[in-house]
């Protein structure tokens, strides 16, 4: 038996393609389709000669918001960690990094639209077998439900799945309180 190579730091001679390095089925690529049928511009012009730091642009954002919730990413503050550290992630995000202030108040201004866009992706996906409703993480709850315009999916799928998008937004607001807390406790003057 020969011993492999340890190749880490190894630099390319020539630079890759990022999606080169992602399997040709992964599902970012499904979600990046999707999300480029959408018309984001009314969006993005909003933040047009605007002052203060350039604005992401929506499309990325929700594509990493629409993987990080197929894979039960909830937090903004883990989206925004591993956007740095998951090629994937990396890919989606056109190599920008968002912090998780500017995902979690894009969820929260957009959740509509993001709601939308993420039942079109599981619908769609879930027609043609590459996406399993079952490998999604669910909690059931009960939310407002849309007219059942997606082929195969149930009622209960679409309110379920409509909660997994409302999980972010709580989660952010959970971690946000956690936070202060213990800001306070640490702060406390005596």
């Amino acid at each position: 038996m020969v011993l492999r190579e340890n190749t880490i730091g190894q630099t390319f001679l020539l630079p890759t393609e990022v999606r080169t390095l992602i399997p040709d089925d992964h599902v970012c690529f499904f979600i990046e389709k999707i999300v480029n049928c959408v018309d984001f511009s009314e969006i993005d012009f909003q933040y047009v000669d605007t002052p203060g730091q350039k604005a992401y642009p929506a499309a990325m954002l929700v594509r990493i918001i629409i993987l990080g919730t197929i894979y039960s990413i909830h937090s903004s503050r883990k989206l925004e960690r591993i956007v740095r550290e998951n090629i994937v992630f990396m890919y989606l995000a056109g190599f920008q990094t968002p912090v998780f202030s500017t995902i979690a108040a894009f969820k929260r201004e957009y959740n509509d639209l993001i709601e939308k866009v993420f039942l079109e992706t599981i619908n769609y996906g879930h027609n043609r077998d590459l996406i399993d409703l079952d490998s999604i993480c669910i909690n059931g709850s009960k939310t407002r439900t849309y007219a059942n315009k997606y082929n195969n999916l149930t009622n209960t799928d679409v309110v379920k799945l409509l909660y997994i998008i409302k999980k972010g937004i709580i989660t952010d607001m959970e971690e946000n309180k956690a936070l202060e807390n213990r800001q306070n406790k640490t702060i406390k003057p005596g």
